[in-house]
């Protein structure tokens, strides 16, 4: 189930993105601190095996692959707050 946030992007432009997945009926997604998505669909995630970054895995095959550059990849134990994943963005605090 995806959670999609409502900023479009543009090409060539810097971009921060942040997904939560923090229980079964919440998923988050961030654009630049903010540009919240959310999705409350109540799913059981079952077999996770694998993370995907830079492409779309659907039906058993990936897809939909990222043509930009990836320049910091985090995985963390725990669902991030608001504030956190804006802490994340903020300019006094990332690597641009």
């Amino acid at each position: 189930a995806e959670a999609v946030s409502t900023e479009l992007y543009a090409a060539n432009e810097w971009l921060h993105a942040v997904a939560v997945f923090a229980a079964g009926n919440d998923r988050r997604v961030y654009k630049n601190g903010g540009a919240k998505g959310t999705n409350t669909t109540s799913l059981t995630v079952s077999g996770m095996n694998r993370t995907t970054l830079g492409a779309r895995y659907t039906g058993g095959a990936l897809g939909a692959y990222f043509t930009g550059r990836i320049s910091d990849t985090r995985v963390y134990g725990r669902a991030l707050t608001d504030e956190e994943v804006f802490g994340l963005f903020d300019i006094a605090t990332r690597w641009q």
